[in-house]
């Protein structure tokens, strides 16, 4: 048997009966680890779906920042703290999946 593409894919529970689907398709190209595509394959999504929760915190604090006279400062100083955290996990996870 020859493995020509590695296609892995995994639904996503979002609550109130939503769910999301997120796959990849991989063509193999010889001599390419096996498992080691598929744990890449597996990286991507997983990375993807996070991504999601990811932007959607940040545009939640983006709000919060660009609205500080409906805030207080500490929820304004926590917004940008977390916008901070959340900017910075996102690019350490891009630079994994790059490299790897």
């Amino acid at each position: 048997m020859k493995v020509k593409t590695i296609n892995y894919s995994k639904v996503f529970s979002l609550g109130n009966y939503e769910n999301e689907k997120i796959g990849t398709e991989i063509e193999i190209e010889e001599g390419d680890d096996i498992q080691k595509t598929i744990q890449k394959a597996r990286e991507f999504v997983e990375y993807n779906h996070s991504l999601n929760g990811f932007l959607s915190e940040v545009d939640q604090c983006n709000h919060i920042i660009s609205h500080p006279d409906d805030y207080t400062g500490s929820q304004v100083k926590r917004a940008n703290e977390r916008r901070e955290q959340i900017l910075e996990t996102v690019s350490k996870g891009r630079t994994i999946l790059l490299n790897s």
